[in-house]
């Protein structure tokens, strides 16, 4: 029998590689006579490089000096592939792991950290550059990775923005590309997300997204009028519609920006691990699928990890999909239009991180025994 598992983090508490490598070990005690694979997941956010690293082990850590959300120098890292190829995750320059979170950072957090960790991929010859985005702190619609690739944007005043923050949206004037990194042009890019959501509107990054990274109910209007002014900008000094890039709103904004300056599409996150992972192949003689995410409810279908495996894997014969989630909410009916088979929640109830962390390798191994009984004895 082999069992293949296949988790997603349980934001908050554990990552990707952790939950996944939890929920292998419960069921390489319980069975030990099955083959049980462990292949941690993820769409392109928040621990992707930790997904990256356990599914190849020739990937080397580069590590590097940038600043943080509120512009604070930080140690951090990025991936080398190979020689021609690197992995940046955003979340390790921007990210909201990377503050403490607080009503208003929303307002004054910057992207200016992506930037240099792209101008310093490019420094070290990389020719293809693969960006996921996710789990960022910022709404600043990438400007702040703008300035920091050598753009200059000027207010009203015709005063230099130096950092880009999302309350300078709304004062944006005029921007200056001369000395924009041009070797960007002469760089492949890849830009991992799996959210749909356009740059501005009801759906958009500010109005979806922005209370999630702190920005106030009473601010989230000015925030997206300064997001209006920003695209309104860039359409009429470089006649390109940031609005009409599908997944624009991907990281405050970030998608919509780097598809602009770079040429490139959004791109499938949840597809291209899918595929760096080997999990089709690992799957091909595979009795059980076992999925994992933190909070299984409708959006989990669209544009997450567990729906994006589950559209490609939904006709393996044979396969049976079970999920193991920290709770859930979602009708059935979707479970089986996905073919899932059951769903098994660690919790019942709401309770503190601490709390979820701790009780949660107990639970994993109840339920375990659960599936145990309803489907492997």
């Amino acid at each position: 029998m082999k069992i293949v598992i296949a988790s997603d983090s349980y934001k908050g508490t554990f990552n990707s590689v952790e939950i996944t490598n939890l929920i292998s070990d419960s069921f390489s005690r319980l069975k030990k006579s099955s083959n049980i694979v462990s292949i941690p997941l993820t769409d392109g956010g928040e621990g992707s490089v930790d997904v990256i690293e356990h599914n190849n082990c020739n990937v080397k850590k580069i590590n590097i000096f940038i600043h943080n959300p509120f512009f604070s120098v930080i140690n951090s890292q990025y991936l080398m592939i190979n020689n021609e190829t690197c992995y940046i995750e955003t979340a390790k320059a921007n990210g909201l792991s990377l503050i403490e979170y607080s009503i208003g950072n929303g307002l004054i957090t910057t992207s200016f950290g992506v930037g240099e960790m792209i101008t310093d991929a490019i420094d070290k010859g990389f020719k293809h550059i693969i960006i996921g985005l996710g789990g960022s702190a910022t709404n600043d619609g990438g400007i702040g990775l703008l300035i920091a690739l050598g753009a200059k944007i000027y207010d009203k005043n015709k005063k230099m923005i130096k950092v880009g923050s999302a309350k300078d949206l709304i004062n944006i004037k005029n921007i200056d590309f001369s000395l924009l990194d041009k070797r960007i042009k002469n760089i492949k890019f890849t830009i991992l997300s799996d959210i749909k959501n356009f740059i501005l509107g009801d759906y958009g990054a500010t109005y979806i997204f922005g209370p999630q990274k702190g920005i106030l109910e009473k601010n989230i209007f000015d925030v997206e009028n300064g997001m209006e002014n920003y695209c309104n900008i860039v359409h009429k000094l470089f006649d390109v519609d940031l609005n009409k890039i599908v997944g624009g709103g991907a990281a405050g904004g970030i998608g919509a920006t780097l598809s602009f300056i770079t040429n490139t599409k959004i791109e499938s996150g949840i597809n291209f691990f899918i595929d760096f992972s080997n999990l089709k192949e690992q799957l091909a003689d595979a009795d059980y699928l076992i999925l994992g995410e933190g909070m299984l409810d409708k959006s989990s279908f669209y544009g997450k990890t567990v729906g994006g495996i589950c559209k490609r894997f939904d006709n393996n014969h044979g396969l049976t999909i079970l999920v193991i989630c920290g709770q859930c909410n979602i009708d059935k009916t979707i479970l089986s239009n996905f073919n899932i088979s059951q769903v098994y929640s660690l919790f019942s109830k709401k309770m503190n991180l601490e709390e979820y962390k701790r009780l949660t390798p107990k639970n994993i191994d109840k339920v375990v025994e659960k599936i145990n009984k309803d489907y492997l004895e």
